[in-house]
């Protein structure tokens, strides 16, 4: 059994962060003791430098975090690895590989273990076991979890394998749980706090050269900005798992949501024309009571196959003329989704439960506390608001959000330097100057994506009345060779064509009847400003 704080699990990140992870050049004998079979820079050959494999049976893994308005310790989550092993290599062309693989893994919520002050106000979450084996997996010794992490000079390759798993979705838990993972392994200095703002800016702009010259007078001057960042690839492999969302975490025979299927999520960013693809395989999605699914299991969504690709933005395939001005990050791609045919039913008790699961999401999140700023005591209220704003301007000057701000001043206890280097440490720049901020209805910036395209054959959503337990149709509408294009950018505009049927059910005769025949349609939209309106 293992306990590990906050202290103690910063520490051991930065030894792993700065020791096994930091990438070290290869060391070099003098020259006439060099064997060149035994150096990969010289023979080509690719070998193991340091290899260690943990064994772990039995072995607990628990978190303990300490609330910032006590001085306890108290116990947040435990993993218990009954069958698992840990695998770390590195090898001489500098990369390095650790594989975590399990047979046997349970992840249980331990807040309410032990009783506490001021705990009795808080409901408490009896679905303790989050991650648990699912009750359709009949072999033991099957894989549960795997987790394979490769890391090279040019990139890094994470992937994720779920195998029948049951998981529960407990908002708050996997709040503080991911705000405890994400504490960083260590702190800047004082005197490197201006070489990390500039280097930060520098990053933001990017280095220019000039592009090869192919042809015409835009292309002979056009330049492209090179990046020295590691890219990142990502495979998920999703099979035979269940997500379960609850309605009340405190009462055992709660109503639920559960979502299962097959999934497989690859993200390769290299790959200009597919940099992401997913395929979700019978995906299902249906509504019951735990403890007795069986019998009060309800389908929303019937097994559907449903296939997301990014694509390359079509317009830059043929590239010729003054379209090779442009790079292809400058054209965003298109987010394409398609599927055959999708069954919805939706009945009152259901749309209740979605609504009721949409109103616990946002309590159950950890708002950023309120900025902190050292105030003398003849500093007034509206100087002190002032100061508060002053200081995230000059950190959204940097190209950071004006959350991630909040939070950084909060946590520096308004440090405008100490802010600023967490923020280059643990948020994300988007490289958004103060001009963009102040006037963005004139200014355009590069959305991640040119636009959504959806295509189905056919969306049929059926409403159900099911008023005193007896589940009757109400009406049904279809959608019959659906698409849907939506632009993303600087012109928000899209057009949707389909056919649209309706039905009623008619409990008199017992049958369906039309109330809106098949229709064909189009319909086109678009956002513009107050000025352009007429």
């Amino acid at each position: 059994h293992c306990s590990l704080d906050r202290e103690h699990y910063r520490l051991i990140r930065g030894l792993l962060e700065k020791n096994l992870g930091e990438p070290i050049e290869e060391f070099l004998r003098p020259y006439n003791l060099l064997d060149p079979s035994i150096y990969t820079v010289l023979s080509g050959d690719v070998f193991i430098n340091l290899s260690f494999l943990v064994d772990m049976t039995d072995v607990s893994l628990e978190l303990l975090d300490r609330p910032a308005d006590t001085e306890d310790r108290h116990s947040l989550a435990k993993f218990d690895f009954m069958k698992s092993k840990v695998l770390y290599e590195s090898f001489s062309d500098g990369s390095k590989s650790v594989n975590l693989v399990s047979h046997s893994l349970l992840a249980h919520d331990t807040r309410y273990t032990r009783p506490r002050k001021g705990a009795e106000a808080t409901p408490r979450n009896v679905f303790d076991c989050i991650l648990q084996p699912s009750k359709a997996g009949s072999n033991d010794a099957s894989l549960q979890l795997e987790l394979h992490y490769r890391s090279t000079r040019d990139a890094s390759c994470f992937t994720m394998v779920l195998n029948n798993l049951r998981v529960f979705v407990i908002f708050d838990w996997l709040q503080r749980l991911q705000d405890f993972l994400q504490v960083h392994a260590g702190k800047a200095s004082d005197s490197t706090e201006t070489h990390l703002l500039r280097s930060s800016s520098a990053r933001s702009s990017g280095a220019v050269i000039p592009k090869t010259v192919k042809s015409g007078v835009v292309t002979k001057r056009s330049t492209v900005p090179v990046s020295q960042d590691r890219c990142l690839e990502l495979k998920v492999n999703v099979t035979g798992t269940e997500f379960v969302v609850v309605e009340d975490m405190s009462c055992v025979d709660t109503n639920a949501i559960i979502l299962k299927g097959t999934t497989v999520l690859t993200y390769k960013p290299r790959l200009l024309d597919r940099p992401f693809s997913g395929s979700l395989a019978g995906v299902e999605v249906f509504s019951c009571r735990l403890g007795r699914e069986q019998e009060t299991a309800l389908s929303i969504i019937d097994p559907i196959n449903i296939q997301v690709e990014l694509c390359g933005n079509p317009v830059y395939r043929s590239t010729s003329g003054l379209l090779d001005a442009f790079n292809v990050e400058d054209i965003p791609p298109l987010l394409e989704i398609q599927f055959p045919a999708l069954d919805i039913r939706l009945s009152y008790n259901d749309i209740q439960l979605f609504l009721t699961i949409a109103k616990s999401i946002p309590s159950a999140k950890a708002l950023p506390a309120p900025v902190s700023v050292e105030v003398t005591p003849g500093t007034s209220k509206q100087e002190t608001h002032h100061l508060k704003e002053t200081q995230l301007n000059h950190l959204q000057d940097l190209g950071f959000k004006k959350e991630d701000c909040r939070r950084a001043l909060s946590l520096c206890k308004g440090h405008l330097d100490q802010a600023a280097t967490w923020l280059l440490e643990n948020a994300e720049n988007v490289s958004r100057c103060s001009s963009t901020r102040v006037d963005s209805s004139t200014s355009s910036h590069t959305a991640p994506l040119s636009g959504v395209e959806l295509r189905a054959d056919s969306i049929c959503i059926c409403l159900i009345d099911d008023c005193l337990d007896c589940d009757v149709p109400l009406a049904e509408l279809t959608f019959s060779r659906l698409n849907v294009l939506q632009r993303i950018g600087s012109t928000q505009e899209g057009n949707a064509s389909c056919t649209l049927s309706g039905d009623y059910y008619n409990r008199e005769l017992s049958g369906w009847e039309p109330f809106i025949e098949p229709w064909p349609c189009c319909l086109s939209w678009q956002q513009q400003a107050d000025g352009h309106l007429q």
